[in-house]
């Protein structure tokens, strides 16, 4: 086995020159492909990790000539080629195939597992997301051969409902290179989406060899209504030491036997049980709460064909996390009834409200009322934390729009729904056309927007107008500033020495180990980032110290700045200047 350093100047070089740049340019159309096609084989002769092979084999030529004619195998490298898999790399929202070296894997392990489920902030989930999912060699393990990468980002995955990502893996993967955690995540994923039949084929084998046991055929002829075939199914499992729910046996002999299934006795619910439940026309709304695992939310959602505001509710949840396009949220809010929600509760107030302004703008035609409609959207939306989402779904009115002297007192919430619709363009011609001088804190608030977008620094006569205005928090105005200094490379001495609105002490503690465990590193830019989630929490960017607040943003800021604009841009989409 090769020893640290052949790893480190060997493996990790050439697959920084080979592996990004060439297995996966055609990871979407692999991805997306049948589990009965032939599986993407890496270890083939033409793949990029044998010629990772290759290249090592020829760099020991050089100091033993016998060895010119043996063959580099798997089982020399330090990783497997599991491990090493990916579905990203720079050229789609990747990293570097060196973004673990000088961490090991316990480390690694230790941050994953205490990175929050739940986090506010999208920037960081969505990098952490794509460091894990980066194509590279793993953390080092040589310390500890229990931990498998690939376990590691399977459990991420999972428990953040990324089954699609799941598949994604699962079809880059021989069989026996597939972990129970990931095959169980695939059936997951075809339960989630509606896909039973490929649990049920000949070839479910591929997927996980569980699929041959009793409980999943009964699933399977209670599903195409064999009923025959499912009552010989239900006795053999009540003839194996009671091993098997009887709360699921109770449910196969009602849709045998029974004209209306109740399922008075189920109390455990799984996918399995919510599939079979769709399927006989139960309704499965009842078995589904706002506190329910992410997994039965998305079949919930994707599957329960009635509208309500606990289905609407889960939709912005997995709209926020990534897990479902906003297209189909705007079409769950367009298509409620808000005649009917007398009974509806103080708790669904504001998610009442939200709906009721996206149909208003949505069947809006003046555009001097959809202008004037703008503040309170931005608002309601900004105070859920998702405006982002919500700029998607009125994009399309909103680029119409011809800027007027009218709408002067507007512009800047108009100028944040174009950035956030990656159109800084159309928020640099408002500002350009309209005479804005009229209302020049306008003019800063769209300028500061606009410098996020594009990394341009802004005047220092519309900075003083930010951090001089008093309708801003002190937090509002130290990010501001900050922001400034990192992008002219300056210091604005001048402001920090200003009096604060903060006590002596604050009463938010930042935590001083993760800060100072975040200083030790050095290069090793997965580690950094799955840290500097932890950092942020599953907290709201205003309960977080700033101390924490000011380390993200200069270290992403010096992974690339790109980021710490887009974390800015994501603090000022909730808390608008």
């Amino acid at each position: 086995m090769f020893d640290k350093s052949i790893r480190n100047k060997v493996t990790l070089y050439i697959i920084s020159l080979s592996l990004i740049s060439s297995f996966f340019i055609n990871i979407d159309v692999l991805a997306e492909s049948n589990l009965s096609q032939e599986p993407y084989e890496i270890w083939q002769e033409n793949s990029v990790i044998s010629e990772i092979e290759s290249s090592v084999e020829k760099s020991n030529t050089q100091e033993a000539v016998n060895l010119t004619n043996q063959t580099v195998k798997q089982e020399n490298f330090l990783f497997t080629k599991a491990d090493a898999i990916g579905l990203y790399d720079p050229t789609n929202g990747g990293f570097e195939a060196n973004l673990w070296d000088g961490s090991n894997i316990e480390d690694i392990a230790y941050l994953i597992n205490t990175a929050p489920v739940e986090s506010t902030s999208s920037t960081l989930t969505n990098l952490v997301k794509n460091v894990i999912l980066t194509t590279a060699a793993p953390p080092d393990k040589s310390n500890s051969d229990s931990l498998s990468f690939l376990n590691l980002k399977s459990d991420f995955l999972i428990s953040r409902g990324y089954y699609k990502n799941i598949s994604q893996l699962f079809s880059l993967l021989n069989s026996d290179e597939i972990n129970d955690i990931l095959s169980d995540g695939m059936i997951d994923n075809l339960l989630i989406y509606n896909q039973y039949k490929r649990i049920c084929n000949s070839n479910s084998n591929l997927i996980s060899e569980r699929l041959s046991d009793l409980y999943f055929a009964s699933f399977c002829n209670a599903m195409s209504a064999n009923k025959l075939t499912l009552d010989l199914n239900i006795s053999l499992m009540r003839d194996d030491n009671n091993s098997y729910n009887e709360e699921y046996l109770s449910l196969l002999s009602e849709i045998i036997y029974s004209d209306e299934i109740k399922a008075e006795n189920l109390k455990e619910i799984n996918l399995i049980n919510l599939n079979l439940l769709q399927k006989y026309n139960v309704d499965i709304d009842k078995y589904i709460s706002i506190n329910s695992p992410i997994k039965f939310k998305l079949f919930y959602f994707l599957n329960y064909k009635k509208n309500n505001l606990k289905k609407i509710s889960i939709a912005e949840e997995l709209v926020k996390k990534g897990l479902v396009e906003h297209k189909y949220l705007a079409e769950i809010y367009q298509s409620f009834d808000l005649s009917n929600t007398k009974d509806a509760g103080d708790d669904n107030l504001a998610l009442l409200e939200r709906i009721k302004i996206f149909k208003d703008i949505r069947k809006t035609s003046s555009q001097a009322e959809l202008v004037n409609k703008i503040p309170e959207y931005v608002s309601l939306f900004s105070a859920h934390g998702m405006l982002d989402t919500a700029s998607l779904m009125i994009y399309d009115k909103i680029k119409i729009v011809q800027p007027k002297p009218d709408y002067i007192d507007n512009a800047s919430g108009i100028c944040l729904v174009f950035i956030l619709n990656d159109d800084p363009e159309k928020c640099n011609e408002w500002v350009s056309q309209l005479n804005l001088n009229s209302n020049t804190l306008e003019l800063s608030k769209a300028k500061f927007y606009l410098s996020l977008a594009n990394g341009k620094a802004i005047k220092e006569t519309n900075l003083n107008q930010l951090i001089d205005y008093e309708g801003f928090s002190d937090r509002q105005k130290n990010i501001i500033v900050k922001y400034y200094e990192l992008i002219t490379n300056s210091k604005k001495i001048s402001y920090w020495k200003t009096p604060n609105e903060l006590n002596k002490v604050s009463s938010i503690t930042a935590n001083i180990k993760l800060h100072n465990y975040f200083e030790s590193l050095e290069n090793q830019i997965g580690e950094k980032i799955i840290l500097l989630n932890i950092l942020h929490g599953d907290d709201n960017f205003n309960e977080n110290d700033e101390f924490s607040i000011f380390l993200i943003i200069d270290s992403l800021f010096e992974i690339n700045k790109a980021y710490a604009q887009d974390y800015i841009l994501e603090y000022f989409s909730t808390y608008n200047l």
